[in-house]
């Protein structure tokens, strides 16, 4: 009966060594100024990212509409010159 207990035993604690080891918790991770850090330059981005939206938004539309433009001045001319 000791040695079944003593066997048990044995292989629990080898079980839970192999367990412990395959977990991959290193205790520490990120800390608060980590995160404060990485928040702050996240703001900076998204703050700069939405006037460049709009520049773009904006670029886009003027693209467009002068083509339409170049367009319809050119059908008037040629209107106009008939």
């Amino acid at each position: 009966m000791k040695n079944l207990i003593f066997a048990v035993v044995v292989a629990i604690l080898l079980h839970a060594n192999t367990v412990l080891g395959a977990t991959g918790n290193d205790g520490g991770g990120i800390g608060l100024m980590a995160k404060i850090f990485l928040a702050f330059f996240a703001a900076i981005i998204v703050f700069q990212l939405i006037p460049a939206l709009i520049l773009f938004g904006s670029l886009i539309v003027a693209i467009f509409s002068r083509s339409s433009k170049k367009d319809l001045a050119e059908s008037e001319s040629v209107s106009d010159s008939t």
